[in-house]
């Protein structure tokens, strides 16, 4: 793998590593009734973040695959793995009673 994978790679592996632990700490909220609105809103905040990020390294692997930065095999590995991270986002924020904005996917 090249230098450029293996950042990718790096970047990657930093992105589900933030994932797990929001989700660890997430996972001790998800049935507490009695979060406050602050706490909430928040956490929509921070999920929002997450897919805004998600979705600009979409389109900045795309873009390096483009310009062949990155091999067809490193290029689909972690736009699968973007991808299943980005679907966890979007259904958190779906299971909060959020309707995320998606206009963006279609451009990713």
């Amino acid at each position: 793998m090249s230098l450029v994978g293996w950042a990718y790679g790096l970047g990657v592996g930093l992105a589900f590593l933030f994932s797990f632990v929001m989700a660890v700490r997430g996972f001790s909220r998800l049935f507490d009734q009695d979060r406050s609105p602050i706490e909430r809103e928040a956490r929509v905040q921070a999920l929002l973040d997450e897919r805004d990020q998600l979705l600009l390294n979409i389109k900045d692997l795309q873009f390096d695959h483009a310009i062949r930065k990155i091999s067809e095999a490193d290029h689909q590995e972690l736009r699968a793995e973007l991808e299943t991270s980005l679907e966890r986002v979007l259904n958190q924020l779906i299971e909060m009673g959020i309707e995320p904005d998606v206009s963006s996917l279609t451009d990713a």
